[in-house]
This record gives C-alpha cells, sequence and structure tokens, in this order.
C-alpha cells in the first residue's frame, strides 16, 4: 500500500506538470479570459508544490487506508487538470480556425477562392496610399464575361459556375504577383495593377482578352466566352477607390455595348451611362402607363394595299420622341423584354382584329420583335395564344427576324417552329450584317426586306441596278417576296416598279402613322373605288 500511494501521487504529479504545456499556450491566445488562465496555472505550480510535499510524507511514514485513499485523489485531480486544459486548448485552437475560416471567407469568394469586394477595397485603399507615397499611377479593371448567361440559360448554372471555376485561374495567370484579382459577382471581376500606367494596362487587358477566348469543356460541352474589360487609372481620372472603381465600370460597359473588348474611361463614356441611367426610370414607368405609342405603315404589292408592320415610339413628357431602336437594348438590359412584348402584341392585334372585321378585306400585320433573351418556345405558345385569343388566323401574322440573328441556331428553331404553327417568317434588314444568301435557303423564310443601305436612294433615284436584278432573281428561285423598304421618293418607286420590283414599302408612299390616324387612311383606301 504504500508503495502505491507513492506511485499514484507521482502519477498525479506528472499529469499536473504536463498541464502545463496546454495551460501554457491557452495563455498566449489573445482572449478575454487570459487573466483567469494566468491564475489557473499559478494554481497548478501550487498544486505541484503540495503534490511534492505529500510525496514526501508518504515516503517517510506508513500510509494508511485514507492516505492511500487521498492518493488516489491526488492522481485522479491531476489527470482531471490536464485533460480539462488539453481539451480547452483543443477548444480554442478549433475557434480560432472556425473564425480564421469565416474571415476567409469574409473576404474571399467561395466559388473561386479569389479576393472578393471587401477584401478589393481594402487592398485598393492600401495601393491609393502606397502610390501616393511612391507618387507612382496604378490601374484598375473591371470585367464582365459576354455570353455567360446563356450558358447558365442552356446548361444550368451548375455549369456556369464550372465556367466560373475555369475562367478565374485563367485570370490569374495573366497578372503579376503584385497584382490583385477579385470576383465582385456574378461574372464580374475587378483587377487591381499597381505601379501600372495607361499603355500597360491595356496591354494586360489585351493578354486577358486572348486567355478568356480560349474554348473550354464545360459537363461535355465546348463552350466560348469573350470579356468587356474597362481601366481607370489614378491619378489621372480619379484619387479615391470608389470613384475608380465606378469609372472603370462605366469603361467596361462601353465596351460591351460597342463590342470593342477593352475601353479607357473618359468623360464622354461617363455621361453616356448618366444619360442612361435617368432613362431607367422613365422608360419602366412609361410601359407601366402605357406611354409607348404603337404606329403602323402599309406595305403594298404592285399598287394594292397588302399590310401593315408594326413600329414602336417613346413619347418623353418634355416633348421628345424616342425611336424603338433607341430604347429596345434598355429594356432588355433591364429584364423587361415580356412586358414591351405582352404590350405591343396585345395593342397591335386588338387594333389589327378590329380592321379585318370593320373591311372584311385580307391584309397582314407584320411585327418585328426584339427577342432579347426570353424563352423562344415560350415566345411561340404565346403568339399562338394571342391569335387564339383575338380570333386571328396565325397566316395572317408575319414575324420580321434581323439578318443578324439568322447565324443563331436558337432563331433558326424559332423560325421553324412558329412556320409550323401556321406563321409567316420574313428576313428583315437584309444586307445590313452580311448574312449569307444560302442562309435564305436553309431557313424558313418567306420573305426579304432589303435594307435601306443597299437601296441608297436619294432624290435623284440612283442606286445600284444590278443588285437588285440580282436579288429579285435569287428570290425567284427560292420561291421568296422581296420587299424593297424605305421607299422615300417617286423617282425611285418608279425605277424599282421598271426593275420588276412589286412589294413597296416607305414614306412616299405612307410613313408610320398612329392607329388613330391609320383608321382614317384605311378609311380612305376602301372608300377610293380605285383600290377595290
Amino acid at each position: 500500500m504504500h508503495v502505491f500511494s507513492v506511485i499514484l501521487v507521482i502519477l498525479g504529479l506528472i499529469a499536473l506538470v504536463l498541464s502545463l504545456i496546454p495551460l501554457t499556450a491557452i495563455c498566449r491566445h489573445d482572449t478575454g479570459s487570459r487573466s483567469g488562465w494566468r491564475a489557473m496555472y499559478a494554481l497548478v505550480l501550487v498544486f505541484i508544490l503540495g503534490y511534492l510535499f505529500y510525496s514526501q510524507h508518504l515516503m517517510f511514514k506508513d500510509p494508511s487506508l485514507i492516505d492511500f485513499i487521498l492518493a488516489g485523489i491526488f492522481a485522479g485531480g491531476g489527470v482531471f487538470v490536464v485533460l480539462v486544459s488539453r481539451m480547452s486548448l483543443a477548444s480554442l485552437n478549433q475557434l480560432e480556425a472556425t473564425a480564421l475560416e469565416y474571415e476567409k471567407q469574409a473576404l474571399h469568394d467561395v466559388l473561386t477562392g479569389l479576393p472578393n469586394r471587401k477584401s478589393l477595397m481594402a487592398t485598393l485603399e492600401n495601393t491609393i496610399s502606397a502610390s501616393g507615397r511612391a507618387e507612382a499611377s496604378f490601374a484598375v479593371m473591371v470585367m464582365d464575361l459576354n455570353g455567360f448567361k446563356a450558358v447558365n440559360d442552356a446548361l444550368g448554372h451548375q455549369a456556369g459556375d464550372l465556367a466560373l471555376q475555369v475562367i478565374a485561374p485563367r485570370l490569374n495567370k495573366q497578372l503579376r504577383q503584385s497584382d490583385t484579382l477579385c470576383r465582385l459577382g456574378g461574372d464580374e471581376f475587378a483587377v487591381i495593377l499597381p505601379q501600372t500606367g495607361e499603355l500597360e494596362s491595356v496591354l494586360v487587358a489585351r493578354k486577358i482578352l486572348a486567355a478568356t477566348t480560349e474554348p473550354m469543356d464545360v459537363e461535355g460541352s465546348k463552350i466560348i466566352l469573350g470579356i468587356s474589360i474597362g481601366v481607370a487609372i489614378s491619378p489621372d481620372h480619379a484619387l479615391d477607390g470608389n470613384t475608380l472603381l465606378r469609372y472603370a465600370d462605366m469603361a467596361m460597359y462601353q465596351a460591351k455595348h460597342q463590342n470593342t473588348g477593352i475601353e479607357i474611361y473618359n468623360k464622354e463614356s461617363d455621361k453616356s451611362s448618366i444619360a442612361k441611367l435617368s432613362n431607367e426610370p422613365e422608360i419602366l414607368q412609361a410601359l407601366k402607363e402605357r406611354k409607348l405609342v404603337t404606329s403602323f405603315q402599309p406595305v403594298f404589292t404592285d399598287d394594292h394595299f397588302k399590310g401593315l408592320e408594326v413600329s414602336l415610339s417613346w413619347y418623353k413628357e418634355n416633348g421628345v420622341v424616342i425611336d424603338a431602336r433607341d430604347f429596345l437594348k434598355l429594356i432588355v438590359d433591364l429584364g423587361a423584354s415580356w412586358p414591351l412584348i405582352e404590350y405591343v402584341i396585345d395593342d397591335a392585334f386588338s387594333h389589327f382584329s378590329h380592321w379585318k372585321n370593320k373591311y372584311n378585306y385580307d391584309f397582314d400585320l407584320r411585327l418585328n420583335l426584339f427577342l432579347g433573351t426570353i424563352d423562344k418556345n415560350e415566345f411561340c405558345d404565346f403568339l399562338v395564344a394571342k391569335t387564339l385569343q383575338y380570333n386571328l388566323p396565325t397566316n395572317c401574322i408575319i414575324i420580321e427576324i434581323s439578318e443578324f440573328m439568322l447565324s443563331r441556331q436558337s432563331i433558326i428553331g424559332l423560325m421553324n417552329s412558329l412556320k409550323s404553327k401556321g406563321f409567316t417568317i420574313a428576313v428583315d434588314d437584309f444586307g445590313s450584317s452580311g448574312a449569307k444568301l444560302l442562309l435564305l435557303k436553309q431557313a424558313a423564310v418567306a420573305e426579304v426586306k432589303l435594307d435601306h443601305s443597299l437601296l441608297a436612294c436619294s432624290t435623284s433615284g440612283k442606286f445600284d441596278e444590278d443588285l437588285i436584278r440580282s436579288l429579285l432573281t435569287y428570290c425567284e428561285r427560292l420561291q421568296l417576296s422581296l420587299i424593297v423598304q424605305s421607299v422615300d421618293d417617286p423617282l425611285t418607286l418608279a425605277k424599282l416598279k421598271k426593275l420588276g420590283v412589286h412589294h413597296f414599302q416607305g414614306d412616299t408612299l405612307c410613313p408610320f402613322i398612329s392607329a388613330a390616324d391609320m383608321t382614317k387612311w384605311l378609311n380612305w383606301y376602301f372608300e377610293s373605288s380605285s383600290h377595290l
């Protein structure tokens, strides 16, 4: 019993000594209870002295049963202290690791691992301070991927996330170690380039542009993304971080809208962005209050009225009239494509149905719709439902598709779907974007509307007659109707008729006019026996 009692006390003593290791580490942690742990450390030292004295006491005394029990308690106390101290240290380490992870997540993007906007702003302020001391310039880039939404729509958001994870390392490889690449959110990134001027930043932007456009495999599909880059330089453009980011963002949108890839900030782009921003709430309010006005223009076959084309204008309160081409892109950017399409079709179909019933005459209605990013199948079903609602046969509705959209496979699919449901398809502005004639043969097209740039009509009536003859011959072989629009003077109209053109549209016949004025024009036309 004597030996066992001494061994138990010594085991407790060893445990206490071992507990000093985690306690020392705990005392070094920056916690609010550091003073309490230091007090415990001092108490453990006192306990160690007590254990030493008690072990000496047992060596020179024949221990009793009570001494043996106390020795066991001493041993258990020492083990308890070492266990508590080690578990406390483990908990503190875990808490610190969790805190560091939370801090990393707060400053980094989870998907790509890149610094986020919060981290960007901190780095930007440090760069401003360092550049100010060194009197050096630096560049800020804001970048937005082109075609990323199409990847999400076609392949799903998981594919979009994978694309971002591929793009991020590509961007980083084009930068120096001193540069900082951040993800601002979505498909938007930013870069800080210390000690960099305008020329150097453009060179970096070109490298990024080339790296981004390389093909990538995402879930079995090969995709190619583009990128638009805006650049702002400090101190040339601004001195504070928020202004630099805003200027770079404006330049990026300029690059995206002009399809230039890279743009350096300038004051003109600033004014354009401010003007656009002021128009945003106005255009949505105008759409909501039905201040976007439809207008109609007759289409003729020889001298006979054949149909109407619908157009749209925005009449602002200050008296300015804005053509649809100047605000359609803004509508799409604001995500209001569907409300606009519903409004135009409801308004146009309502007037068209009324006129057909009133005059009992076979003529068609032409819709040139900017579909934007809406679902093409959903649009086709919607259009069929509207013809049923207004009791209109589908074969009297002609959908005009702009030439530049013919190369898109989704548009070809939409054209085929519309044709299968009885709608007629026309290619608008043919010749404006260099589309191949072969596309007319492959697509479900019944009519071709010549772009006004090919007509090049003037008061002298001069235009390329050989070109018109060639197009007429080609369209006749494909059994397509060729419509010449923007016929704005009688001399041009006469020469086109002489060449064998039968279908016309333009101001010399009748300009675009409001629905009320079109009713008056139709009354005049059908009351004139010479037109019947």
